[in-house]
């Protein structure tokens, strides 16, 4: 696995390089077109059934979204006289990158032991990237002089915040970004504290709450918090329905002795304080400047589309578009409807499989404790896209993406051992009767 976990490091903590007029070229392009190559001349080892269920559940949403983009693009570049073809070109294949990381990362999981190895490596990722943040806030080794500017600051008064350690951004390269990364981590470390079993519990509950206090005393989005708030409420209500009281007692009762410690010191930075009303209930989502300005959008958006947000305007017309500060509305400047819907059965399908292995959760707690995970990523993903636009971020994309095959590698063992006969023999039919 030493190539994957490479390939995945330069990802995140390398800066890109971007090539004026064409595209940002990655270190690790390199190496995936490597990897790409080498999986044609010697096929990773995979059964049947592990590839036909992750490439049909995981990848089929995403080929459909690629082909219609693609399409879209072709048939629309007319339509935005200022975008060369080549530039388009070389656009279209940087949205492809996240879809290659998928295509890559499949094998990795695809024996039961190597799930936990997934998890510890994104544990270290996760390490890693609290670490730079960390760095980033007190400005440790200069940290802000020499690494941090590489992730392409354009507005000034955002650089000058960045630079002075007041909202960090990690290798991500924007705050909020940085919360959509440790939201994420939140939801996987409280899915293996209530689900799962064994010292691995409280390395997830120890990662939620590191997570929640790294969105709001570092990166102060409101966005990262809130989805940290709303996601672990999302699978207690599940654990709560599964049985699992100790655990949400306990969780309860961390929450009730904290938050009078997590007032007292949001309380000591007024400018902080006042950031998050939310969270002291003095105002409600739509009072948030930021987040009733980005929700104003909406309709101006469809007004100004018309029509074309039933097709789209491609590739061309995404970079060519204004920031609309959601996910949702720029997967409709690319593709129209259709492709957010497509985005959107992606997320949908992958919670769906997921959920269907909830009945064989006890052939293996800790892998249920990863693939409810699943769940809690698209209900994230799901809602910070409203107010953020994830699609657009290649890293972002490629952490859901690990998410999601740690989940649904998990859901797929669960299966497997709960169709497991006496003579050692795998009776699948009934397994995928239903797909």
């Amino acid at each position: 696995m030493f190539m994957f976990y490479l390939i995945i490091l330069l990802a995140f903590y390398m800066p890109t390089l971007p090539i004026p007029g064409l595209a940002t070229f990655w270190i690790t392009d390199v190496f995936l077109a490597f990897v790409f190559i080498w999986r044609f001349v010697s096929p990773p080892r995979m059964t049947i059934e592990y590839r036909h269920y992750m490439y049909s559940t995981l990848m089929l949403p995403m080929y459909v979204f690629a082909l219609w983009l693609g399409l879209i693009t072709i048939l629309t570049l007319s339509a935005t006289p200022d975008a060369g073809l080549v530039s388009t070109g070389f656009s279209y294949l940087g949205r492809l990158r996240p879809i290659l990381f998928l295509w890559l990362m499949i094998p990795y999981c695809s024996e039961r032991q190597q799930l936990y190895k997934m998890f510890r490596f994104l544990m270290i990722l996760f390490i890693l990237q609290c670490l730079v943040v960390f760095c980033q806030k007190f400005n440790i080794a200069g940290i802000n002089n020499w690494y941090t500017p590489r992730f392409r600051i354009t507005d000034v008064f955002v650089r000058e915040a960045y630079l002075t350690g007041r909202r960090t951004i990690g290798s991500i390269g924007n705050p909020n970004s940085v919360g959509t990364f440790m939201s994420l981590m939140a939801m996987l470390g409280y899915s293996v504290y209530v689900f799962g079993k064994s010292y691995r519990r409280w390395i997830g509950l120890v990662s939620a709450v590191a997570a929640l206090i790294v969105c709001i005393f570092f990166a102060t989005t409101r966005q990262g918090t809130l989805a940290i708030i709303l996601g672990c409420i999302v699978l207690s209500v599940i654990a709560f329905f599964l049985g699992k009281f100790g655990r949400l007692t306990f969780a309860l009762l961390m929450v009730l002795l904290a938050s009078p410690l997590l007032m007292y010191y949001l309380a000591q930075d007024y400018d902080l304080f006042e950031r998050f009303a939310l969270l002291r209930g003095e105002v409600g989502i739509t009072d948030v400047g930021s987040m009733k300005s980005r929700l104003q959008l909406w309709p101006e958006f469809f007004r100004e589309y018309g029509l074309w947000v039933f097709i789209g305007k491609g590739i061309a017309g995404f970079y060519a578009a204004i920031t609309w500060d959601s996910g949702w509305l720029m997967l409709i400047v690319g593709g129209g409807i259709p492709l957010a819907m497509f985005y959107l059965w992606w997320l949908v399908r992958i919670a769906r499989a997921c959920f269907r292995a909830l009945p064989y959760r006890e052939m293996d707690p800790v892998l249920t404790g990863f693939m409810l995970a699943g769940p809690a990523t698209s209900f994230v993903v799901l809602i910070t896209n409203i107010v953020n636009n994830t699609y657009a971020m290649t890293k972002i994309s490629i952490w859901i993406g690990m998410f999601y095959i740690l989940s649904l590698a998990a859901a797929f063992h669960l299966q497997c051992a709960a169709f497991d006969l006496p003579d050692g023999e795998e009776d699948m039919t009934n397994f995928y009767g239903d797909d």
